[in-house]
């Protein structure tokens, strides 16, 4: 049985953000939240320190600007992996 989680909107909604080189992800994050508020955490490294993740949080007024976030994160080169 499928079930879609309802989401009330607005939220506010993390990305954790993974990636090989923190500045590069940051870099992308300010330019796909140009026009928005949002929060950046410190970021963390993997135990080999190959990785690091970075937490962003922002208001969402709908699931379809959460998804275009979503989307314009993952297409850019510096991101390796959302949750």
């Amino acid at each position: 049985m499928n079930k879609k989680h309802c989401i009330e909107y607005p939220c506010r909604w993390a990305y954790k953000i993974f990636g090989t080189n923190e500045e590069d992800i940051r870099q992308a994050v300010i330019k796909i939240m140009a026009k928005k508020e949002y929060h950046l955490g410190n970021s963390r490294k993997s135990s080999g320190g190959k990785y690091v993740s970075v937490h962003l949080e922002t208001d969402v007024c709908s699931e379809e600007e959460r998804n275009k976030i979503y989307t314009s994160l993952n297409n850019n080169k510096a991101v390796i992996r959302i949750l």
